[in-house]
């Protein structure tokens, strides 16, 4: 089993754990504060799997549909060696992003979300190859980018105002030649406050 399917597995497993937490609704008024981590997917190609984390804001202006605003995190340092030249090179990637995102089944304890957004893709890398009796230094490179998102997930209620909540991320990157999609499997711990938190 590959590593992104033992994330999901797992994921979806933790969020069909049984809970003891009191069935509360979902109403217009609250906002919602997401801290989570998970695993990015560059596109195909383009770069190694690797850590990623961020925060989400949110404000539901009715019981089904939320505004959000994220600022996500992705650092990764890659090698590679051709038997001819090696190198490294690290990456930074910066996330800035807003979102709609539509809850199902707001009065239950369990209630999937679609959504989806645009935003800005901040990248900055440097590195180093290394050839025969040579050595070459990339100075930092920079690549900024619109982007647009996709977003399928669920969250699972298991306290007053304290829920688990799986997100699934597709996105893409407008200045991208190839591989300008990059996915994110995420999970994250959301608390509710305002109005109508119960």
């Amino acid at each position: 089993m590959s590593r992104l399917s033992r994330i999901a597995v797992l994921s979806i497993v933790t969020l069909l754990l049984p809970t003891t937490a009191p069935r509360a609704a979902i109403e217009d008024g609250m906002w919602t504060a997401i801290l989570y981590a998970g695993l990015y997917f560059p596109g195909p190609g383009a770069l190694g799997d690797d850590a990623t984390l961020g925060v989400r804001i949110g404000h539901n202006v009715t019981k089904h549909l939320t505004v959000a605003f994220s600022v996500g995190l992705y650092e990764s340092e890659q090698t590679f060696d051709d038997g001819v030249q090696n190198g490294k090179l690290d990456l930074n990637l910066t996330t800035i992003e807003g979102s709609i995102w539509y809850n199902f089944m707001t009065q239950h304890r369990f209630s999937p979300s679609l959504g989806g957004g645009i935003g800005g893709g901040f990248v900055s890398a440097q590195g180093r190859i290394d050839g025969p009796g040579s050595t070459r230094t990339l100075a930092e490179l920079v690549d900024d980018s619109l982007t647009a998102h996709a977003d399928v997930g669920a969250s699972l209620r298991v306290a007053k105002n304290l829920s688990l909540r799986m997100n699934s991320r597709w996105r893409w990157f407008t200045n991208r030649g190839n591989d300008e999609i990059d996915g994110e499997l995420t999970l994250g711990l959301l608390y509710v406050w305002g109005r109508a938190a119960p």
